[in-house]
């Protein structure tokens, strides 16, 4: 069997355009992806960046709700609801500490009654005035009567609360 010269693959692949691209095309993503860095600079112990993990620890901590400001959040919500002209029922409250953590979660099932818009702003402005509130279930219901179509959704809202 005689070996490849250079000659024989210039022929082979003035002949074959196709495979030639094909070659070319591989040539330059395997250069591609042999010289490019990675854009996260990766341990090889496991560990992460100790001053990430603070920073990132002192911007959730900021966004908790303090203890003493949790009635005044709940407040805000319901006051947000009465400004969408929306129906409150009765609302239930729960709250429970997170063992381990220095926050505690604060629950609340508040069913509102009104117009599918409506509902739609207050869930949305709720969630933009609240950043350490968080909707965990969300049940919406249609009733269709001869004066038009209501909602009722009933929100499980949760606020983590510093402790």
């Amino acid at each position: 069997m005689k070996a490849l010269t250079m000659l024989d693959v210039r022929l082979m692949l003035r002949r074959q355009p196709l495979t030639a691209l094909l070659l070319g095309v591989i040539v330059l993503l395997a250069g591609i992806l042999l010289f490019e860095h990675p854009q996260v600079p990766l341990t090889l112990d496991g560990t992460s960046d100790p001053a990430r993990i603070i920073a990132a620890q002192r911007k959730f901590q900021g966004i908790l709700i303090p203890a003493a400001e949790l009635t005044k959040a709940q407040q805000a919500i319901l006051d947000s609801a009465a400004t969408h002209q929306l129906t409150v029922g009765r609302v239930e409250y729960a709250m429970e500490n997170d063992e381990g953590t220095d926050f505690a979660r604060a629950s609340m099932n508040l069913p509102v009654t009104g117009r599918y818009a409506d509902i739609r702003a207050f869930i949305e402005s709720a969630l933009g005035s609240q950043p350490a509130m968080a909707i965990r279930r969300l049940s919406i219901q249609r009733e269709s009567t001869d004066a038009g179509s209501t909602v009722t959704a009933i929100l499980s809202a949760q606020f983590l609360v510093a402790r």
